[in-house]
């Protein structure tokens, strides 16, 4: 895609940036835009069997609805993946600081 391939030259030589994550989101990006232009063509097939009133028009807007939230499961990856570059925080096995400084697995348990 040539809409990422700028952020990707600007933060290869970051340190901290693992060219897998780039990789990640870079496939994860391309699926989801692969299924939005999908999308796109769907809804188009769709709107265009609605106005001739053919019969399968009465359930397209129930198959586009359920690509649409497959999409959109597909954009969260990308976007979470996306995150992931920057945000070490987000990244599953991250280690988190508690307010001794101690690093952590997680930072939702009880210290009973």
């Amino acid at each position: 895609m040539a809409t990422g391939e700028g952020a990707e030259e600007g933060v290869e030589n970051l340190t901290g940036v693992a060219e897998s994550l780039i990789k990640t989101h870079e496939e994860a990006a391309e699926l989801f835009a692969g299924l939005s232009y999908f999308l796109g063509g769907i809804s188009t097939v769709a709107l265009f069997a609605s106005f001739k009133n053919y019969t399968f028009s009465k359930i397209m807007p129930f198959i586009v609805g359920l690509f649409a939230l497959a999409t959109l499961f597909f954009a969260q990856k990308a976007g979470t993946t996306g995150g992931e570059i920057r945000h070490t925080e987000i990244r599953s096995g991250a280690a988190i600081q508690n307010s001794e400084g101690n690093a952590s697995e997680t930072g939702d348990h009880d210290d009973d």
